[in-house]
C-alpha cells in the first residue's frame, strides 16, 4: 500500500513538473509571439511610411519630369525658331551684299590708280570684306540647314563617301603632296550629305594646318563597340591646344586669329552632323605633334 502511494506521489510530482515546464514554455512562446507581433506592427508602420515617402518622391519625379519635358519642348521650339531666323536672315542678306560687292568691284576696276593710294586701299578693303561676308553668309546658311528634321538617311558605304571627299579635295591634296591612308570602312545608315561634309572638313583642316617642313600624312580608321562606330582622322600637322576642346566646335570661333582662310564654322557643322547621328566629336592633340579627331555614329 505504501509503495503504491509513493508511486502515485512520484507520478504526481513528475506531472506537476511537466505541467510547470509546459506553462513556462507557453509563457515563453507567448512572449516571443508578442514580441514578433510588436516587431511586425513596427515593420508595417515603417513600410507604410516608406511607401508614403516613395509615393511623394514618385509624384515629385513625375512633376519634375513633366517640367523637364515642357522645358525641352520650349528649348526645341526656340532652337527651331533660331535656325529659321538664321536661314531667313542669311538668305535675305545675300542680295544686298551682292550689290555692295558688285559696285565695290566696279569702283576698284574703274578708279584704281586714279584717285589716290589711300582710296585704292579703302576700295580694296571693301571688296575683301564683302567677299568674306559672302562666305560667312554661305556657311551660315549651310550650318542652319544641317540637322533639320526629315533628312534622308540611307544605307551608305563610307568608303564611297571618302572617295567622293578625296575627289572634291583633289587639288589641295596634289598641291601639298598629302599622303592619305584609309582603313576599310563600314556600310552604315547615314545622312550622306552631312557625313560627306564632316569628312571633308576634317581632312581639309588636316591639310590646311600642316607643318611647313613636313609632308602631310593623314590616317583614317574606324572601329566598332556596342553598336557604336568610332572614326578617327589623325594628322601630323601643327597640333591644337586641348584647352580649346569646346571652343573649336562653336560657330565662327577662330583659334588662329586670321592666319588661315575660312569662316570658323566647319567644325561647328561637324558637331551638328555627329549629334544628328546620335554620336559626338572630340579631338586629342599636342601643339607641334599633330591632331587626331574622333567622331562616333550610332549603328542603327
Amino acid at each position: 500500500m505504501n509503495n503504491e502511494i509513493k508511486k502515485i506521489q512520484k507520478q504526481t510530482t513528475r506531472l506537476d513538473f511537466q505541467l510547470n515546464r509546459t506553462k513556462n514554455d507557453r509563457d515563453i512562446a507567448i512572449n516571443l509571439l508578442n514580441v514578433s507581433i510588436d516587431d511586425l506592427e513596427k515593420k508595417q508602420k515603417e513600410l507604410a511610411f516608406a511607401n508614403f515617402q516613395l509615393s511623394k518622391q514618385k509624384q515629385l519625379l513625375e512633376s519634375q519630369s513633366q517640367d523637364l519635358k515642357i522645358s525641352l519642348e520650349k528649348l526645341e521650339d526656340s532652337y527651331k525658331e533660331l535656325e529659321q531666323f538664321s536661314y531667313i536672315a542669311s538668305h535675305d542678306l545675300k542680295s544686298p551684299l551682292r550689290s555692295i560687292a558688285g559696285f565695290a568691284q566696279l569702283l576698284q576696276k574703274k578708279y584704281k590708280n586714279q584717285i589716290s593710294d589711300e582710296a585704292d586701299e579703302y576700295i580694296d578693303f571693301i571688296v575683301k570684306a564683302t567677299i568674306h561676308m559672302g562666305n560667312v553668309i554661305r556657311d551660315l546658311l549651310e550650318y542652319s540647314k544641317t540637322g533639320k528634321s526629315n533628312l534622308p538617311f540611307e544605307l551608305t558605304d563610307i568608303n564611297d563617301v571618302i572617295a567622293n571627299v578625296l575627289g572634291n579635295l583633289q587639288s589641295e591634296i596634289k598641291y601639298h603632296n598629302a599622303i592619305i591612308e584609309i582603313e576599310k570602312m563600314p556600310t552604315l545608315n547615314i545622312y550622306q550629305t552631312g557625313i560627306t561634309q564632316l569628312f571633308q572638313n576634317l581632312i581639309s583642316n588636316a591639310i590646311k594646318f600642316k607643318q611647313s617642313d613636313i609632308t602631310p600624312l593623314i590616317k583614317i580608321s574606324a572601329s566598332t563597340k556596342n553598336n557604336v562606330w568610332q572614326f578617327s582622322i589623325a594628322d601630323n600637322g601643327i597640333g591644337l591646344d586641348e584647352d580649346f576642346q569646346k571652343k573649336v566646335f562653336l560657330p565662327f570661333q577662330r583659334i588662329d586669329g586670321n592666319k588661315a582662310k575660312g569662316t570658323g564654322i566647319g567644325l561647328a557643322i561637324c558637331k551638328k552632323v555627329a549629334l544628328l547621328h546620335r554620336g559626338d566629336i572630340w579631338f586629342k592633340s599636342k601643339p607641334g605633334e599633330g591632331t587626331t579627331f574622333y567622331f562616333t555614329i550610332k549603328d542603327e
